[in-house]
């Protein structure tokens, strides 16, 4: 079950990457937490600098340009990248919410980011860190540390919507965001609908 799951996952997410013009998650391993990992894929003809770019699984994360904790769970984390990481045209970068070493003994070779073994400049990363393998979401954004305004890049929710991310002009936000009832999750497929 819980290999076609991510089959499931990386094929989705191809057959929504083809014609993106901007950073996308690739790929979402969530199961089991040994192969816990990220891609993040550039599908433009130019090298990213991922210096003002950020990764949360928090859904509050779009609070950090406001100077607030976004961490509301102990398993939560918002990390911006460090300084001089890129992604080559049409590369990509691999993270893993477990060590360096662990996820080497899954997959055979090294991530290029674990959240456990990379000293960042700028995180908030709670107890464990990892990802809920019944539903979560992730978000890829942009910030330019001037701007009280986040930028999001990409979005992912699986499992169910309670984890979904809806920012509004109510919270300070100076856009309405795309409301909860209208984003959809990708099924947990280890449950029933």
């Amino acid at each position: 079950m819980r290999f076609y799951l991510v089959r499931v996952l990386i094929f989705l997410s191809f057959a929504f990457s083809g014609n993106a013009d901007h950073l996308i998650f690739n790929r979402i391993c969530i199961a089991p937490d040994e192969g816990q990992t990220i891609e993040i894929y550039n599908p433009t003809d130019d090298v990213i600098d991922l210096s003002n770019y950020y990764l949360s699984d928090s859904d509050k994360y779009y609070n950090w340009a406001h100077g607030n904790s976004s961490i509301t769970n102990p398993r939560d984390f918002i990390i911006q990248f460090n300084q001089n990481t890129e992604i080559e045209p049409q590369g990509s970068i691999y993270i893993t919410t477990q060590s360096n070493d662990v996820f080497f003994t899954y997959y055979g070779y090294y991530p290029d980011i674990s959240l456990i073994d990379t000293d960042f400049a700028n995180a908030e990363i709670g107890g464990s860190a990892e990802l809920s393998a019944s539903q979560e979401m992730l978000a890829l954004f942009y910030w330019d540390q001037v701007s009280n305004i986040i930028q999001d890049v990409d979005y992912f929710l699986w499992g169910a919507s309670n984890t979904a991310v809806y920012k509004t002009t109510d919270e300070g936000y100076p856009y309405s965001d795309t409301t909860i009832d209208q984003q959809h999750f990708i099924r947990n497929y280890g449950q029933p609908n």
